[in-house]
């Protein structure tokens, strides 16, 4: 009488099992990373040693207007970038949304066309960005590819990009009358939360290293250099600047300002920094949040920049100016900072229709860098906030 009772438990054991294995096999294929390889770039973007060799093999040793085609044919091919293999020339004429893969059952990749800020300089501009979906929601973007032709400077800026499972490598490079050069390289990562976050970047301006001409008026050039650090999941960076006169480096912190701003901590991106005339400037981008109503007053493409100079009197370093734009409920903002003057101006625009406010305040003199923190930026940013 046993026999097919125990018959049936083992019946039901075997059957529970096979479900079980069931499960595990859709889970696993659920998680399974995909990159649609017609869309990933190309992998040499990935190699750090590929990177390293252009500008020594993409140099050109004749005057661009003076080689024979067969010069040309000889440049090209002993060029480093001559080993892509990959068409970017492709995402020149995309006009929709193209999934290009899934690093979870809930995080979806997709690249779409997007809109060069600098247009009015260009004579042709393509740009594609990057965007992650998590549950349906775009839970950050980042730019992946440029095509920047401006013919009347006889420069071309392009920007290549490689994905591979989670990580995404994005390589700058300028063509002018003297060959290819790299800008910049960069490596990021995609979070289980969706979010973009940079893991290394290399810099290819004077030996990865910027010079600044006389920066603390001692008659020897200064250098200044981006250092980017991992912080958790976000973005950390550095301005490192050597002083000459002092034979010391101080270390500014780029603070992300994220959460003061928006109440969320979101990433950051530096852009590389413009000197001029003793002046350093920098300006800072934020990723927005995940996209929704903007019924929670949340501040858009928001953008910062600051200005540093060497104040010679007092052997420190100044910071002379602060700007921040950005964008919240279909209305344009702009704030603008002279911390020379202590004078402010804070503007805001839509449908062409412009509000303007001003003030000055001592509080806003003679700022220094050790002043440079997110208790005085938490100050700073109420000024000016009427016109909201």
């Amino acid at each position: 009488m046993m026999k097919p009772f125990l018959a049936l438990l083992l019946f039901l054991s075997i059957l529970s099992c096979k479900k079980a294995q069931g499960n595990i096999s859709n889970q696993i294929i659920s998680n399974k990373i995909t990159i649609d390889k017609n869309w990933n770039g190309d992998p040499l973007i990935s190699d750090i040693n590929f990177v390293n060799s252009i500008d020594a093999s993409c140099k050109l040793n004749t005057p661009f207007f003076n080689r024979s085609e067969k010069q040309v044919k000889e440049d090209d091919a002993k060029c480093a970038l001559s080993k892509i293999k990959f068409s970017y020339d492709k995402l020149d004429s995309i006009n929709k949304k193209i999934t290009v893969g899934r690093l979870s059952s809930e995080i979806e990749l997709f690249i779409k066309k997007s809109s060069l800020k600098i247009t009015n300089e260009a004579d042709l501009n393509y740009q594609a960005t990057l965007y992650i979906e998590k549950n349906k929601s775009i839970s950050d973007s980042i730019i992946i590819y440029q095509s920047f032709n401006n013919a009347e400077a006889l420069t071309v800026k392009t920007k290549y990009y490689y994905l591979e499972k989670n990580d995404i490598y994005l390589l700058d490079i300028v063509d002018n009358e003297s060959g290819t050069s790299t800008e910049k390289w960069e490596h990021y990562k995609i979070n289980a939360a969706g979010k973009i976050s940079l893991v290394q970047q290399k810099l290819f301006t004077k030996g990865n290293k910027y010079e600044v001409l006389y920066f603390d008026n001692d008659n020897i050039n200064d250098k200044i250099d981006i250092q980017s650090k991992q912080n958790t999941e976000f973005s950390k960076f550095i301005l490192s600047i050597y002083l000459s006169s002092l034979n010391k480096t101080i270390e500014i912190p780029i603070l992300n300002n994220s959460i003061l701003l928006n109440n969320i901590e979101t990433d950051y991106y530096l852009r590389d920094p413009i000197i001029n005339n003793k002046v350093i400037t920098l300006q800072v981008d934020y990723a927005n949040q995940v996209t929704k109503p903007n019924i929670s007053g949340e501040k858009k493409d928001v953008a910062e920049k600051m200005r540093f100079r060497f104040d010679a009197k007092n052997k420190k370093i100044q910071i002379i100016g602060y700007d921040i734009s950005y964008s919240k409920a279909k209305k344009n903002y702009s704030k603008s900072f002279n911390f020379i003057t202590g004078k402010f101006y804070s503007s805001s625009k839509v449908d062409g229709k412009k509000e303007e406010t001003s003030g000055w305040t001592a509080e806003l003199q003679n700022i220094y860098v050790e002043n440079w923190n997110q208790d005085f930026f938490h100050k700073l940013i109420l000024y000016g906030n009427e016109i909201e």
